[in-house]
């Protein structure tokens, strides 16, 4: 949402070792900023109602929101699952915002990410937040939202971070419409809810030590799909994964979905994960609309992004 431009000093915190050097209990255990809940992953579109008109013939999903955000200049879609995750389409018209110049740069894709952060004082979130190192470039407060900032991509490695401190942390029809309970039912017929969502780069230390700034407590390094991967769980049931090419010399280590993203996009958000509760339906629906199933196992399979006006990588996973 819009909101007045209030840029912050660069704070650098000193005498933090990396999180990759603590046991996952203790890691920063000392500071009270925390996400709780990944609840609105944002996608660019071309076109948005072909976008619409796909996830309906797919999925058989309605927008609980859909309306024109002049002050932004885009045209904007919501749609809401289960778990209060929601999935967000967003079409820039206006030449002059960076919605659109990021359009016209990357193509379509990723945007930004809305999460959910515990409740504190707005003069304690603010300053943690501050002591992360990362620029506030807006900074919201509304009769629903205690208080919002969206963070600076460079200070995030990639990411438009939204982090936010909903009124009502069970509510959120300032961002999805109010009537958005009324969609659930019908929007979780093939997709259930979105898990979580990964970022790709090629330096997994630095990342982690940056978001782990946000009070995420991630998993030791794991190999999955020719990336490292690290896990963090968020109160709420969804979570963030930060994934690297494993740069073995292998021939495989390009064939990652670490490797992909960070060919296609550079750094920054890499795959979207839905929970579904029937995996053969949800397959046999995306091969009906003549998705490519890029990787399968017993409990889920990748979509790539061919064929599609949604431009991300997606996971399906059994739940």
């Amino acid at each position: 949402g819009g909101g007045e431009f209030q840029p912050f000093p660069e704070v650098k915190v000193k005498g933090v070792p990396s999180p990759l050097q603590l046991d996952p209990i203790s890691r920063y255990t000392h500071r009270m900023l925390r996400i709780e809940h990944i609840s609105q992953p944002a996608v660019l579109v071309h076109d948005i109602d072909e976008a619409m008109d796909w996830l309906h013939g797919v999925f058989g999903i309605f927008p609980s929101e859909r309306v024109d955000i002049a002050r932004s200049g885009v045209n904007n879609a919501v749609y809401a699952f289960g778990n209060r995750t929601y999935l967000e389409l967003i079409e820039p018209y206006d030449p002059e915002s960076s919605a659109y110049r990021l359009l016209k740069q990357n193509g379509p894709g990723w945007h930004m990410v809305n999460v959910d952060i515990a409740d504190d004082d707005f003069e304690v979130l603010d300053a943690e937040i501050r002591a992360t190192g990362a620029r506030v470039v807006q900074r919201n407060r509304t009769e629903h939202v205690a208080a919002a900032w969206h963070l600076h991509p460079r200070d995030t490695h990639g990411v438009l971070l939204n982090l936010a401190n909903p009124v009502d942390h069970d509510e959120h029809g300032m961002w999805a419409g109010w009537a958005w309970r009324e969609y659930v039912l019908t929007n979780t017929r093939v997709v259930d809810r979105i898990l979580g969502l990964s970022l790709a780069t090629d330096d997994l230390e630095t990342v982690v030590n940056t978001w782990s700034s946000f009070g995420l407590r991630f998993s030791a390094p794991e190999d999955a799909l020719n990336d490292r991967v690290v896990t963090a769980h968020c109160e709420a049931g969804t979570f963030v994964q930060i994934r690297s090419p494993r740069c073995d010399g292998s021939s495989q280590s390009d064939d990652s979905p670490a490797a992909q993203s960070l060919s296609h996009w550079g750094q920054g958000l890499c795959h979207l994960c839905w929970g579904v509760r029937d995996l053969a339906r949800a397959r046999s629906a995306l091969e009906a609309a003549g998705m490519i199933i890029e990787r399968s196992g017993e409990s889920e399979f990748w979509t790539s992004i061919e064929n599609a006006p949604i431009a991300v990588p997606m996971e399906f996973r059994q739940i």
